[in-house]
């Protein structure tokens, strides 16, 4: 999203969810993975000044799914939702422990993606996505 001037806009949306959820929902906690090649849980604080992983490319949604997926395993939470924002299709997973780019996406990509989802899925975590190509209709 940084090579497209979408850096920006995109960091409002956790920063506006936090913002109802600590107003409106206050028992409720919003926990933030960003992702490119790799993933990384962020701080609500944190996203302000938060910079991209400019230097790297890839859309590991298998490994933003897969920590999310842990990280709310963790909380005993009623409900476990995932709201991923991204540009793009999958085009990294991991392999043997690093993530893979490959582009356009490869079956192997999609397949583990797939497989990620399914064990969200399973684990009761209803996935939302909202794909934004920036572009004004």
């Amino acid at each position: 999203m940084y090579h497209f001037g979408r850096w920006g806009a995109v960091k409002r949306v956790p920063m506006t969810l936090q913002s109802l959820i600590q107003s409106e929902y206050p028992r409720d906690r919003l926990l933030i993975v960003g992702f490119s090649d790799d993933a990384v849980e962020l701080k609500p604080g944190d996203l302000p000044t938060a910079t991209p992983n400019n230097w790297m490319q890839g859309t590991n949604m298998q490994l933003a799914m897969m920590i999310n997926r842990k990280l709310l395993s963790w909380g005993r939470a009623a409900t476990g939702q995932i709201i991923m924002v991204t540009d793009g299709a999958p085009t990294a997973q991991l392999e043997g422990g690093r993530s893979y780019f490959d582009y356009p996406p490869s079956h192997r990509t999609v397949s583990e993606t797939l497989k990620e989802d399914r064990n969200c899925t399973r684990a009761g975590i209803t996935i939302n996505t909202l794909c934004w190509s920036g572009r004004a209709t």
